[in-house]
This record gives structure tokens, C-alpha cells and sequence, in this order.
């Protein structure tokens, strides 16, 4: 019959052994003179090398040999306690080792019992955090130029080089007084670009006025761009009153949304130009006036023209010095600089500290922005207000900025149909949809890429379709 002691001994043993096998973490035991006695299975992975290779060799050895360095366990022998440092092994990988001495009856330590972690990813997710932070702070620091630029130049914030191209035409266009024409999508800066001109030019101490032919009744327009004499209409204040031409004389006056001038007082603009006076409202002596005009549209005004919506010799007179501000979904460069610079600009307004996390600014890159600048701005203004933590994330934006980040929309095809029947679909949803976004015909057939009566002509089939006509 075998002794009790030697069965418990014997079940200790096989416990100590399973974990030995099946530890996640390296255990590596050596006696008081650094001889390595055991080490657990794991440490072929973390040290690309078998067990029983370090069993029987000191860890002095292993070190000069630079299987793993440091050496905690010499580093326990030294200081005679436990430690706990940062290892690295001869297969690039990074541990964390806690060393533990055990001491016999006289303090001499008799055995150093080393768990090593592996925590090689987490040392690769810290390094991609600080390189992170250091692209922000690259970020930060190229924000700072172009600032201090901006103050010393009259910069636009920028980094495209489509952007330098718009901004060395201006600067060019500013040292001479003709008309300039700026184009370009809704929101992509064209007021920005006007006021870059004026304050490059030799006007930049005078006057510099704006006005939006678009934002003010038609019945007002005249008068606040020619101004009237006392009595000149019904409900015409006492006394005379100046016109935005009158009043930027010396100056510059930008008439954004051009296209949207009537006729009749397209005519007058027209006389304005050729002639350098204007007449008020009620008035019978021409003034003369020395005014720079820059106008600015987003709308195609040659096409305009063939609409008879726009007079052909006035656009000639306004479209001398033509510049084109291309959308911010083809300068995705700007993206970046021109969020953190709204965000420190709503940091200063609302007194907080917000900043962008990586994965924010990449959704920021990848959606296409139909609002363009304008639309920037207001969410970099939203996320500022509103969302709570210092760090605004990818996921504290908008869904449509993180869920269709490249704005392309998709085709899904779930059955074989004949060709023709797929192309007649894919017309057919597509002028849905442009019919839900646009207003009119022309902004319909400029969006897909036709003419006019191609939209007119397919629209008339499908309300014949749906009335059975």
C-alpha cells in the first residue's frame, strides 16, 4: 500500500504540470545561481525556441545570447526582490515579466519563479496611438503656418494644389481692376476667394461691400443697389438715400448669385460697367463712381443665356477675369485642415477643448461633401456643441458622414434581367432621385449629365406609363 503523502505529492506534481503545459503566460524557474530548471510550453512561441534548450543553461547565457534581454531573473538575483519590468525577445516580441524571489529559512534565495505576459499588441497599439497623435499634432503644427500665414498674407486655409491654383489666379487678378467672375458650387468659398481679392488689391483700404442678389426683394433690389432720391416711389423714405454702388465707391462691391439679377436690372449693371456711374431711383443726373465688381455664381450662366434668362453682353462684361472654385470632394487635402481649424475657431467661441480623434478626421476625408465648405462648418460646429467628451470620434458624427462616407450611391443586382430592361430600371431610379433633390428641369439634366430635353422627353414617357396615356 503506498503512502498517503506520496499519492498527494504525486497529484500536486501533475497539477503543476498542466500548468505548466497550458499556461497563456511563460513560467520560467531558476535556482539561486540563475541555472534555468523549468520553463512552461509557451515560451517556444514568445521565444522561438523549445523548453527543454533553456532548461540547464544559466539566463546569463540566454541574455548574451539575446534570446530575451533583459534578464529578469539576474535583475531578482541582484536586487534581491521582486521586479517588474519590459522584456524583449529575439523574435521582436515585447513582454511584461514580474520576477519573484523565494527565500529559504536564512533570507538566501533559493529559487525566481518569472511570469512573462505577452503584450506585443497593446505595445503596437500604444505605438499606433502615439503615431496618431504625433500626425494630429502634424496637423496642429501645419494649422499654426497657415495661420500665422493668413495673418501676415491674407492666406485661405489650404493644401491642394488645385486650391494654390485658385489662390495664386486671385492674388494675379487682384493687382488689376477688371470684372472678375467666380464660379463654383454652393458653399465652396466663393465669398472667401472675393474677399481674398479685394484685400490683395490696391482698394484694400476702402470700402469692400456685399450682396447677395438672391436674399433681397425684388421690389428693393434697385433701390439698394442704386439707392433713390427723395420721393422717388411709394413708401421711399425722406430724403435721398446712397446705393451699394455709390457706397463702395474707391472700393469693391461682390454681387453673389449674379444669375439671380433680373433682366431689367441686368441692363443697368451693364451701364454701370461700361460706363463706370449709375443714376438713383428717382434721379435725373448720372454719378460717376470708381467701383471694382467682382460677382460670383453657382449656377452655369452660358447656359443661362440660351435660356434667355441672362444677357449675353453682360455676361462678356462680368465673366473678363474668370476663376473657377473647384468642390471639396475633389481637394479631399483641405478636409482636414479646414475641420481643425473650424473646431479651434468653435473652441475659442464656446470656451471648450474639443479635438478630433483619427478615426474622425478619416470619415471626415472619405464623405463626399455636397455642401462643400459651408457644409463642414456647420458640423464641425454641431460636433462642438454638442457632444459631450473632449474627443469627438467617427461615431459622434452624423450616420450619413459614417455610414456612406464616399457618398457614391450603390447598385445591388440580386436577379439576371435582360439589358435593356436593367439600363430602363437604372433611368428610371436615378431620375427619382434627382427629381426628389432638384427643383427644375435644368439642375435635373445638369446633374445627369444630359440636355434638357432628354429629361423633358423621358419624364413626359413615364407620366404617360403611370396614367396609361
Amino acid at each position: 500500500m503506498k503512502p498517503i503523502y506520496s499519492e498527494k505529492y504525486n497529484l500536486i506534481y501533475q497539477d503543476l504540470k498542466a500548468v505548466f503545459e497550458t499556461s497563456f503566460d511563460v513560467i520560467y524557474v531558476t535556482d539561486g545561481e540563475g541555472m534555468t530548471l523549468r520553463v512552461s510550453a509557451s515560451a517556444e512561441k514568445l521565444w522561438g525556441i523549445k523548453p527543454e534548450e533553456l532548461v540547464g543553461k544559466t539566463v546569463y547565457e540566454h541574455e548574451t545570447n539575446n534570446i530575451f534581454n533583459p534578464s529578469v531573473a539576474k535583475l531578482v538575483l541582484e536586487r534581491k526582490e521582486k521586479v517588474q519590468t519590459f522584456q524583449t525577445t529575439k523574435t521582436g516580441r515585447r513582454l511584461l515579466v514580474v520576477g519573484t524571489p523565494i527565500k529559504d529559512d536564512s533570507g538566501e534565495i533559493i529559487r525566481v519563479i518569472n511570469t512573462s505576459r505577452d503584450i506585443t499588441k497593446e505595445a503596437k497599439l500604444k505605438d499606433e496611438v502615439a503615431g496618431v497623435k504625433r500626425l494630429l499634432e502634424g496637423y496642429r503644427k501645419q494649422l499654426e503656418q497657415i495661420h500665422e500665414r493668413e495673418r501676415q498674407n491674407h492666406s485661405i486655409i489650404h493644401k491642394s494644389k488645385s486650391m494654390e491654383e485658385v489662390i495664386m489666379l486671385s492674388k494675379k487678378v487682384a493687382s488689376v481692376d477688371s470684372t472678375v467672375l467666380i464660379t463654383g458650387e454652393s458653399g465652396v468659398g466663393k465669398e472667401v476667394i472675393a474677399s481674398y481679392i479685394h484685400q490683395n488689391s490696391s482698394r484694400h483700404n476702402k470700402p469692400y461691400i456685399k450682396v447677395n442678389c438672391g436674399a433681397i426683394p425684388r421690389n428693393l433690389l434697385e433701390s439698394e443697389l442704386f439707392g433713390y432720391e427723395e420721393g422717388a416711389f411709394t413708401g421711399a423714405k425722406k430724403g435721398k438715400k446712397i446705393g451699394v454702388f455709390e457706397a463702395s465707391d474707391g472700393g469693391t462691391l461682390f454681387l453673389d448669385e449674379i444669375s439671380e439679377l433680373p433682366i431689367d436690372l441686368q441692363v443697368k449693371l451693364l451701364r454701370v460697367i461700361q460706363e463706370k456711374e449709375i443714376q438713383r431711383l428717382g434721379g435725373t443726373k448720372p454719378i460717376k463712381i470708381n467701383t471694382r465688381i467682382l460677382a460670383a455664381t453657382n449656377k452655369d450662366l452660358k447656359m443661362k443665356v440660351k435660356e434667355g434668362a441672362f444677357r449675353e453682353d453682360l455676361y462678356y462684361r462680368v465673366n473678363v477675369l474668370p476663376i473657377n472654385i473647384p468642390p471639396l470632394r475633389d481637394r479631399k487635402e483641405d478636409i482636414p485642415l479646414l475641420a481643425l481649424h473650424f473646431l479651434e475657431v468653435f473652441n475659442k467661441k464656446y470656451n471648450t477643448e474639443k479635438r478630433f480623434s483619427q478615426s474622425a478626421i478619416d470619415a471626415l476625408y472619405k464623405y463626399d461633401w455636397e455642401g462643400n465648405v459651408r457644409e463642414l462648418q456647420n458640423i464641425v460646429e454641431r460636433a462642438a456643441v454638442f457632444i459631450e467628451d473632449n474627443e469627438i470620434k467617427d461615431n459622434n458624427l452624423p450616420s450619413d458622414i459614417t455610414k456612406n462616407a464616399t457618398g457614391q450611391a450603390s447598385i445591388s443586382i440580386h436577379r439576371l434581367v435582360p439589358l435593356n430592361d436593367a439600363r430602363k430600371i437604372v433611368e428610371d431610379k436615378l431620375l427619382e432621385l434627382a427629381q426628389e433633390k432638384y427643383k427644375n428641369m435644368y439642375e435635373i439634366a445638369e446633374a445627369l449629365g444630359v440636355n434638357q430635353s432628354t429629361v423633358s422627353r423621358k419624364l413626359k414617357k413615364e407620366t404617360k406609363k403611370c396614367t396609361g396615356a
